[in-house]
């Protein structure tokens, strides 16, 4: 089973799917593959909300980062980004109402966080399109705050305003990178206790297949 139908699955699915492929691949001999699929992360609700609609809505991903390739190219060029910057938030508000129909109004918010980051950074576009995110997505250098990401039909704000507002969007930013890495940690911590659980239930079985052949042994000597 490829990680991908992993990703794909329902996640209250994911474990158990996950832990029987892993089991599968062991009992043929593969422990490499078994030990590669072990090791594969739940997602959380919000990462796995955001997975579906990627998988459900490639063209509107694609628009996603048309658009934020068409803020770059104005910015760069010294144009007027308010359009193709009205036309990113459209979108990534679109994508973002989808994943809070899947995984609630949290996820709406790691969502439009992670759809930003995404148009902002090339690097983490793959990321997205992946459709395997285990957490959501920070943007890195730049946020989306530095591609001009309006709301639909809103102007800049402008003058003092503007700066409390700047402000006020880098301190929920680093707020946001906060939890997003403490929910990593916790998420690293559970998924290795899974893997010593794994491993821990790998031995006993190997220490009842051990036994029955030593039985065996024995009767046969006897």
């Amino acid at each position: 089973m490829p990680a991908d139908d992993l990703y794909a699955r329902p996640l209250e699915e994911f474990t158990r799917a996950r832990d029987d492929e892993a089991k599968r691949l062991r009992k043929e001999g593969d422990r490499a593959g078994a030990d590669e699929v072990k090791a594969l992360r739940k997602p959380s609700k919000a990462a796995w909300a955001i997975n579906q609609v990627v998988r459900r809505q490639r063209d509107d991903v694609d628009r996603l980062l048309a658009a934020g390739d068409d803020v770059r190219e104005a910015l760069a060029a010294g144009r007027d980004p308010r359009a193709p910057s009205q036309a990113l938030g459209r979108v990534v508000d679109e994508l973002a109402d989808a994943a809070a129909a899947l995984g609630g109004a949290v996820a709406r918010d790691d969502a439009v966080t992670t759809f930003r980051a995404a148009a902002a950074d090339p690097a983490l576009a793959g990321e997205l399109r992946s459709a395997q995110l285990v957490t959501p997505l920070a943007a890195t250098g730049f946020d989306a705050a530095g591609l001009g990401i309006m709301a639909p039909d809103r102007a800049p704000d402008e003058g003092p305003d503007r700066a409390a507002g700047d402000r006020e969007a880098r301190r929920r930013a680093q707020h946001q990178d906060l939890v997003d890495r403490l929910r990593a940690e916790a998420d690293r911590a559970r998924e290795r206790a899974e893997l010593l659980a794994g491993e821990a239930a790998a031995a006993a079985d190997r220490a009842v297949e051990a036994r029955r052949k030593y039985e065996k042994a024995r009767d046969a000597a006897t």
